[in-house]
């Protein structure tokens, strides 16, 4: 491997170094949320304290679920200079609702492919939130040796 140059400026003069970064901070990102054995972008706790409420959108109903949350947190009240009273923290809900895998745009194939975003249009019943949707695949380099990778990467991005 060649030293890495730098110009009397203090600029680096070569691209591959910027390109071997970038490469292991995606790398780390996706191996750090499990990325290797799951479909999904994060894990959601298997213990919830119920089925959430069911609430409406524009689009029609959706059924979140709730997570179990912290221990409550107490109640702080402090005294201020002319007799006023000031309240801080303190929180009495223990549990979190979450809505996961709503759409937000109608996915992108046929015609709608290359075009902005449309509606993903009304739906009846009450639709199920409580799971992410599947992540979009990714097709990483052969990380073996990590240097010839990035020399690749770097070679076709210069030739066009």
């Amino acid at each position: 491997m060649k030293p890495v140059r730098i110009n009397d400026n203090g600029t680096f003069a070569g691209t591959k170094l910027l390109l071997l970064l970038i490469c292991a901070s995606i790398t780390l990102q996706c191996f750090s949320v499990g990325m290797l054995g799951s479909a999904s972008a994060a894990s959601i706790p298997s213990t919830s304290a119920g089925p959430g409420r069911v609430v409406r959108t524009k689009h029609g109903n959706l059924r979140g679920l709730t997570l179990p949350g912290g221990a409550a947190q107490p109640q702080t009240t402090t005294t201020l200079p002319g007799g006023y009273r000031k309240s801080v923290g303190g929180s009495n809900n223990k549990n979190v609702e979450a809505f996961l895998g709503i759409p937000y745009a109608a996915p992108p194939v046929g015609s709608l492919r290359f075009l902005p975003p449309a509606s993903p249009g009304p739906w009846t019943g009450i639709r199920s939130a409580n799971a992410l949707p599947l992540a979009c695949p990714q097709q990483l380099p052969p990380l073996a040796n990590r240097v010839d990778s990035v020399s690749q990467i770097s070679n076709t991005s210069t030739s066009t």
